[in-house]
């Protein structure tokens, strides 16, 4: 057990080192993320050297002939792992590993990974990580897919996901982003949460920068530089707004 932990170890701080060329040789093992998936399903929690998440992390690819390899068990394995990983790097790498499994599934209803997040006590704690995440990520594809798993895990709630202080954070976060460089793409998936969001009754306890949100969706509604979907989306994201604002004064 030692040894396999200094070299797991080992292997991360290569990472860290050169991450580039150490990745690439490290892909060119091609069963080599299998054999860390079999690790982690083969070990009890408390024994897993958690190092290994940064390192699968780092090399992750998935497709759909995975499917069969991330089961109930595993999920909730990694699930399970996040409140008693230490270091910052691995106890992401945990997440960003959940976040590309959400992107195997197209229905709500078969995603493996929603099915866990929704009995798991530490979802709470992915949500955390996520929009911490999504505030130090600035790649497109890497972007969409958190925002996508975002919005499934939403949808397959059918509630409020977010604690009042990870609202805050998480419209601070867009309002930043929404306003920057991202392609239309990226700003369709970040007004889709941006609308569960603002769905729901909990953010209108205390309607947390409002004004911005409504100046800013405003100008996408009726600016022609944007393309029709974004126009259509802040358009439905208003009429939200002035639906619950007419709610709450009822």
């Amino acid at each position: 057990k030692e040894k396999i932990n200094s070299y797991y170890h080992c292997i991360k701080l290569l990472i860290i080192i050169d991450e580039d060329d150490a990745v690439d040789q490290l892909s060119s093992n091609e069963d080599l993320q299998d054999r860390l998936i079999a690790y982690i399903k083969s070990c009890d929690k408390d024994e897993i050297c958690q190092d290994v998440l940064f390192i699968l992390s780092s090399i992750f690819v998935v497709d759909d002939k995975m499917k069969s390899l991330f089961t109930l068990d595993f999920l909730t394995t990694l699930f399970d792992l996040l409140n008693i990983i230490e270091d910052d790097l691995n106890f992401k790498s945990a997440v960003k590993i959940l976040i590309e499994i959400n992107t195997l599934y197209d229905s709500i209803d078969t995603n493996s990974f929603l099915k866990v997040y929704h009995i798991h006590p530490n979802a709470r704690v992915f949500n955390e990580i996520i929009i911490r995440l999504i505030n130090i990520e600035d790649t497109k594809p890497k972007l969409i897919k958190m925002f996508l798993c975002l919005s499934n895990i939403f949808d397959k709630e059918k509630d409020n996901i977010l604690y009042s202080t990870d609202i805050e954070t998480f419209i601070d976060i867009v309002l930043v982003k929404l306003q920057s460089f991202y392609t239309e793409e990226v700003k369709a998936f970040i007004i889709d949460v941006v609308e569960k969001v603002l769905l729901y009754p909990e953010y209108y306890k205390n309607s947390y920068k409002l004004e911005e949100i409504e100046d800013l969706f405003e100008d996408f509604a009726s600016n022609d530089t944007q393309g029709e979907a974004i126009r259509t989306k802040a358009k439905k994201v208003l009429e939200n707004i002035k639906n619950n604002l007419s709610e709450e004064s009822v």
